[in-house]
């Protein structure tokens, strides 16, 4: 769930992140955090099935209207998957931990 549409469901059901965050008993900053988790991880996910489409050779118009982004952040992704790897080297060779 994206923050957006977290606020979109707060303000649909006119309910804010602090008043989840007192009936579950724990800080807005924790209700903040999990809907930062889920953000990361449909990311993470929408990632790993624009590199399974690429693999299957899909056109960034295909994998676009398959998974409702432009195709634009589309050639995006597959660009920051095609630097990862230069990225890696370089951090490796810096020596940074």
């Amino acid at each position: 769930m994206s923050p957006t549409l977290a606020k979109r469901m707060c303000s649909v059901l006119d309910i804010t992140e602090q008043e989840i965050a007192d009936a579950l008993g724990v800080s807005r900053q924790t209700v903040s955090n999990w809907v930062k988790d889920i953000k990361l991880r449909q990311k993470a996910e929408r990632e790993a099935i624009v590199y399974r489409l690429s693999l299957l050779e899909w056109t960034q118009e295909e994998m676009a209207k398959a998974i409702g982004k432009t195709q634009q952040r589309i050639g995006q992704i597959l660009q920051e998957m095609a630097d990862l790897p230069k990225f890696v080297k370089s951090f490796m060779e810096s020596g940074e931990s």
